[in-house]
């Protein structure tokens, strides 16, 4: 089902910063995944895990924000995780080669749910 509008909410934790974008993220949506990341960013967080259960789509623009974020929790010391991604976000992910990078994993760890 479709979100009207991509959605991404940004919710920081002592132990982790979750990320969980909703809907289709084209090339229109790029602000709001880019406001996430800032937010994100600014807390220095340790860990941060990327709820992509809502996730249709992303757009190479959005990925890119994705990656940046990814690098700068690693140059922080932390880590970074997208979690429970649809097998159609997860092929993408793997044909852009950037699995291995933003670290996916199959379901949703119980602390993030």
């Amino acid at each position: 089902m479709t979100a009207p509008h991509p959605t991404c909410e940004v919710e920081v934790r002592p132990e982790v910063t979750i990320l969980r974008p909703v809907g289709r993220f084209g090339l229109e949506a790029n602000a709001i995944i880019d406001r996430a990341v800032n937010k994100a960013i600014a807390g220095r967080p340790r860990r941060v895990v990327v709820d992509a259960r809502g996730l249709e789509f992303i757009a190479s623009m959005a990925l890119g924000q994705l990656v940046i974020l990814a690098r700068k929790v690693g140059a922080g010391g932390g880590s970074m995780q997208v979690q429970a991604a649809s097998p159609e976000v997860r092929d993408l992910l793997a044909r852009t080669r950037l699995g291995e990078l933003l670290h996916l994993a199959d379901a949703l760890d119980a602390d993030c749910g």
